[in-house]
């Protein structure tokens, strides 16, 4: 069991970097700019999130500690990536070359700002910054954390929101409006109940995998509504719907058998796992469900017709690159704060950032994809760390450099299969400029005219 609960642990650590950096570059591309500087990127981040975690005083608040080490990360990964948009789009810098100059400098330019304030404080330049007093911010047991608060917030929460969904929506059916009546109703006395139940405690603490569990079977009895419904109008259901049903209908089962016997309670997590599954549900409804989202599409597939439209390219793409910047700040402070109490930034982030540009290939530029094939890049990396715990492969007596090689090679393999298949954004890397807008409008006038005669 403690073999099991370690290879997740890790799993679940590498899986959420990997998911939320993928996230960040699936923006950026969206809108039409590569984003090669992810892995500079992640490194200014983690050396802003760093730096907060060494001065802020030990004993400080770890809501707080987690809460400013995030928002800082964030500031530093979002100015970082201005670089990325001055270049790329005002100027029209060629984008990979800018991305690879910012891969570059960044390690160099933390080692000099780590050098320097380990020199002052400490009285020796290393590029090693030491952050152990408040790391443990970053970790929780699920079977310790009472959310006996949070939940009923979140449900409610998530039934005035759906409400809301529902009533301004115009392409919803008959049906489906009623589906969003009902689960929102039915979410608001749910928390309510609940909410009541907490204050008279008639209902214990309620821990954070019994939190997950009550979630999951809200989602699954969602879904499982939703079918009902179509399978009564005798609609075509698709194959998919009820892929996606079944699989929230069986996590539910299997974090409430998991929750039963304990196995939560060897497990440390951190909170940049339930951090990416909030950004990954997010990054899907921003992208699918609002106009910024398709505005931002448009831009990366089509910017003269998104312009002839009265879209700003240039504005949509700074936001791109400018969300993309954010989320591989976190992806940076993620991936040094989850299992280390130090970091030394000469080595950078370890590739990371590219593994997530595989990760987003790999994920076809869609988040739920992206989050699928970070748990995959993240399993193997996993084993490859904790391969000694791990009796079929410690008996094998290899060099440990095999099993750190082992996501980098699996890396390869999957590309080379999947990305002959891969459809990227039509006008990703191609730098926009208002001319093209008319010169693609003639050649397409000339074309149709040749058709004509």
């Amino acid at each position: 069991m403690d073999m099991v609960a370690i290879i997740i642990q890790y799993t679940l650590v590498f899986a959420s970097v990997l998911a939320i950096v993928g996230l960040g570059g699936m923006f950026s591309e969206r809108s039409g700019v590569i984003n090669l500087g992810l892995e500079g990127t992640m490194v200014i981040g983690a050396l802003g999130g760093a730096l907060t975690m060494r001065f802020l005083p030990t004993g400080t608040n770890a809501f707080l500690v987690v809460f400013l080490v995030i928002l800082v990360s964030i500031i530093a990964g979002v100015l970082y990536s201005l670089l990325l948009s001055l270049a790329t789009i005002t100027f029209k810098a060629d984008q990979t070359i800018t991305g690879t100059a910012l891969n570059i400098l960044a390690p160099a330019l933390a080692t000099v700002i780590v050098k320097a304030v380990t020199l002052n404080q400490d009285g020796k330049a290393t590029p090693k910054l030491d952050y152990t007093n408040l790391q443990s911010s970053f970790v929780f047991k699920m079977s310790e954390i009472n959310v006996s608060r949070i939940i009923p917030t979140i449900l409610l929460l998530a039934g005035v929101i759906i409400l809301l969904y529902t009533l301004k929506s115009k392409t919803l059916n008959k049906n489906n409006k009623l589906i969003g009546y009902i689960v929102s109703g039915s979410l608001g006395i749910v928390s309510i109940l609940f909410i009541i139940l907490f204050a008279t405690k008639v209902l214990g603490v309620v821990t954070f995998d019994w939190g997950l569990f009550i979630i999951l079977i809200l989602i699954s009895a969602y879904k499982i509504t939703k079918l009902a419904f179509e399978f009564k109008d005798k609609k075509k259901v698709k194959v998919k719907e009820i892929i996606v049903a079944s699989i929230f209908l069986l996590l539910t089962i299997l974090v409430m058998v998991l929750s039963l016997t304990g196995f939560f309670n060897s497990l440390t997590m951190n909170w940049f796992i339930p951090i990416m599954i909030v950004l990954v549900c997010i990054a899907y409804f921003v992208l699918y469900k609002t106009k910024f989202g398709l505005r931002l599409m448009a831009c990366g597939e089509n910017p003269a017709a998104a312009d002839a439209v009265g879209i700003n390219v240039t504005k949509m793409r700074y936001i791109g690159v400018c969300i993309s910047g954010c989320l591989a700040g976190i992806g940076g402070i993620a991936f040094i704060a989850s299992v280390n109490s130090s970091w030394s930034f000469d080595v950078g982030v370890s590739g990371f950032g590219f593994l997530a540009l595989a990760v987003m290939i790999f994920g076809q530029w869609k988040p739920i994809n992206i989050m699928l094939g970070a748990t995959l890049f993240g399993f193997f990396r996993a084993i490859g760390l904790t391969y000694v715990v791990i009796p079929f492969l410690s008996n094998m007596n290899l060099n440990p450099t095999w099993y750190s090689m082992l996501p980098y090679i699996v890396c390869l393999i999957v590309l080379a299969f999947t990305s002959r298949k891969s459809r990227a954004p039509k006008a990703e890397g191609i730098p926009y400029d208002k001319a093209t807008r008319w010169q693609s409008f003639i050649k397409s006038w000339k074309k149709a005219a040749n058709a004509a005669f």
